[in-house]
């Protein structure tokens, strides 16, 4: 299997080369040299799109270029005619596509939304493993949004000493309101972390709001707590 996948990126040479039956990436990447990586295996994630081809759409009347459109019931604009899931080529996450599925169906059935579509946890089961939630930095840099992020390094939580691992969590606020915008978070059991983080957001807590709360000891929880602390000493010493 080695010499299969290595033989299907040999040709960026200049990059991935395999050697003794590993692969060894190395050169530069947007203006930076990094170190050569030896690996057993390398997974290509480049991800997916709707797979729309066969389901005769040009006989309905939808017009789908890079998913299927549909407004905040998952309605196309075609009497009678809903979609839901991947198909949509938004966010292709099972526990999205299981969402939309939902309101779909309340839809049809002349129901409001029960679920939040516009706030959506994202997960990555590397290790350490990888959670987001919300608003970067950037994102909200580029809405003209002032905030506050407050970093915590996991090398202090207890719990994840016990498992010999480390990492971050990091949380943004925004400035003039204390609201949660977004989270991310690169540690041990990251992904456990969302459920917390998602409701903060999609209900608009604020950093004080989370910060009564008591969180149990110990736990990985514990760095949510210690982030946005952070960023309210830094906050109050501006």
């Amino acid at each position: 299997m080695r010499k299969t996948t290595a033989g299907n990126v040999a040709k960026c040479s200049d990059r991935i080369a395999v050697e003794n039956y590993s692969v060894v990436l190395s050169g530069h990447c947007a203006g930076a040299t990094f170190p050569a990586v030896v690996a057993d295996v390398i997974i290509v994630g480049v991800g997916s799109r709707p797979n729309i081809a066969n389901l005769c759409l040009e006989k309905t009347g939808i017009h789908a270029e890079h998913g299927i459109p549909v407004d905040e019931k998952m309605h196309t604009g075609i009497a009678k005619i809903y979609a839901a899931g991947d198909v949509l080529g938004k966010i292709q996450l099972a526990h999205y596509a299981s969402a939309t599925a939902t309101v779909a169906v309340e839809s049809m059935l002349g129901r409001p939304p029960s679920l939040d579509l516009n706030t959506v946890p994202a997960c990555i089961y590397t290790s350490p493993e990888i959670a987001a939630v919300g608003l970067t930095e950037a994102q909200c840099a580029a809405r003209n949004i002032e905030t506050e992020a407050g970093t915590f390094l996991m090398d202090g939580n207890e719990k994840s000493m016990i498992a010999g691992d480390c990492g971050y969590i990091k949380t943004i606020v925004e400035k003039s309101t204390g609201k949660i915008l977004g989270a991310t978070a690169f540690c041990h059991r990251a992904t456990d972390l969302l459920g917390e983080l998602t409701l903060a957001v999609s209900r608009g807590m604020t950093r004080d709001e989370l910060l009564h709360v008591i969180h149990a000891h110990p736990t990985v929880m514990e760095g949510v707590y210690k982030s946005l602390s952070n960023s309210r000493e830094r906050s109050a010493a501006q």
